[in-house]
């Protein structure tokens, strides 16, 4: 598919509305890309197989997210002094990960 564009219908409407909520200021485009990590993190989480080289790519996919999360959260804090708060992963996990160094 294009880029910017999904089969899933959810995933279309969140990547839409966050894609428009994100064009408003830097702030909020990095508010939004943090959402989207917390997304990414939770959906790598819950992905499990026997297959142990697709477990690994799945493994460092979430690694990935988990620095884009911790990245985005710092330069939101950098740039405009805002904290983000997370909406999708849990308060623990969310500390958890972003009170590892980037």
């Amino acid at each position: 598919m294009a880029p910017g564009k999904f089969a899933n219908a959810d995933l279309q409407k969140l990547y839409d509305h966050k894609l428009a909520a994100g064009m408003t200021s830097l702030a909020a485009a990095l508010r939004a890309s943090a959402l989207f990590e917390e997304v990414d993190i939770l959906d790598l989480q819950r992905r499990k197989t026997d297959k142990r080289d697709v477990q690994y790519v799945y493994d460092n996919l979430e690694r990935a997210s988990r620095i884009h999360l911790r990245a985005f959260v710092e330069n939101l804090k950098t740039n405009s002094g805002a904290a983000h708060k997370p909406r999708q992963l849990t308060p623990d996990a969310y500390e958890k990960i972003v009170a590892r160094p980037i």
